[in-house]
């Protein structure tokens, strides 16, 4: 069974409605209008896109709004992102499946079931190059550190508790997780683990952290990386990793895993390549010269996998462009 890497935006249901009303479908659409928003609590940033409907499984009005993670607020020069997706802008024909959950402004409101799929861009920021896929600001420009030691922390009770004797072994996974991304030769970027903190993710809070939560069950979604940054020059400003509590995670050093195991480290590498500010590289394995699977940012892993530990040819091109040494 293959499990997505990719983030799955799953946001809470409004309450009142019935079964038929969360059942998923898809939809494809052109964006008309986003409309970004901040929860003040945490600093994230979401969206309410506005999708003229070109194609639908269901019967919906002309015009749909979808909830969905990540956004620029200009006013802020603050942007947040999402697992390296793509931001959605005004002209993008998008597919995406959906549930619907209530109403906003009068119109049907959906949120995502899965990460969302742009089929034609008004621009063409996002174009993948050489097996790799950088990501840019709404205006073009690369998204990426400005410096090349980035500190970050493990909410360490979080992972004494899901873990108990093992913990130190999770936590070992994890910074080998980073350490993936320290060995190229031409690249200069480094990720340094600083200890434990009690701090949250994901929220805005001046802390680059990594800890376990509930995010959509066994099965499903294994990690999610976010990332705020300023939309005037690109500049990441802090990142935050969630790893999925329900899965059941290996955290063995030997790179044999257990068939029914999520290799952890592997998980851990693909999470801190989307902090690094690299994207998906396709899933259709005829793109990059048939080698697209081999590359740890490929947005799915099976269980038992532990080859995403090290980084490959597109992963070293991409941190090589980014961050490359003087």
């Amino acid at each position: 069974m293959l499990l997505v890497l990719a983030v799955l935006l799953i946001l809470s249901p409004l309450a009142g409605f019935n079964k038929e009303s969360t059942m998923p479908f898809s939809l494809v659409g052109i964006v008309s209008r986003v409309k970004p928003f901040m929860d003040v609590r945490t600093g994230v940033i979401y969206s309410y896109v506005y999708l003229s409907v070109r194609e639908s499984e269901v019967k919906l009005p002309q015009v749909v709004v979808v909830k969905v993670l990540g956004g620029e607020i200009p006013e802020l020069d603050l942007g947040f992102g999402v697992d390296g997706q793509p931001l959605i802008g005004e002209g993008d024909l998008i597919k995406v499946t959906v549930v619907i959950i209530g109403e906003y402004e009068g119109k049907t409101l959906l949120k995502p079931k899965g990460q969302i799929e742009v089929i034609t861009y008004k621009t063409k920021f996002d174009t993948p190059e050489s097996c790799y896929r950088l990501i840019r600001t709404g205006s073009g420009k690369l998204i990426k550190w400005r410096r090349k030691r980035i500190p970050f922390y493990i909410n360490i009770k979080n992972v004494k508790k899901l873990f108990k004797k093992n913990s130190k072994a999770a936590i070992k996974r994890i910074t080998e997780g980073a350490l993936a991304w320290d060995k190229p030769e031409g690249a200069h970027f480094h990720l340094r683990y600083k200890g434990g903190k009690k701090a949250k993710a994901p929220k805005r809070d001046n802390k680059n952290v990594v800890m376990f939560t509930k995010i959509d069950g066994k099965g499903g979604t294994l990690g999610i990386a976010y990332y705020w940054y300023e939309i005037s020059t690109g500049k990441i400003l802090e990142a935050d990793t969630i790893f999925d509590r329900s899965e059941k995670w290996y955290v063995g050093k030997s790179k044999k895993v257990p068939s029914d195991k999520v290799d952890l480290a592997s998980v851990a590498a693909h999470e801190f390549g989307h902090w690094a500010a690299l994207g998906h590289v396709p899933r259709n394995p005829k793109k990059c010269g048939g080698t697209s699977k081999l590359n740890t940012m490929y947005p799915e892993i099976s269980k038992g996998d532990s080859k995403y530990r090290d980084i490959y040819v597109g992963d070293l091109n991409g941190i090589k462009r980014l961050y490359p040494k003087p």
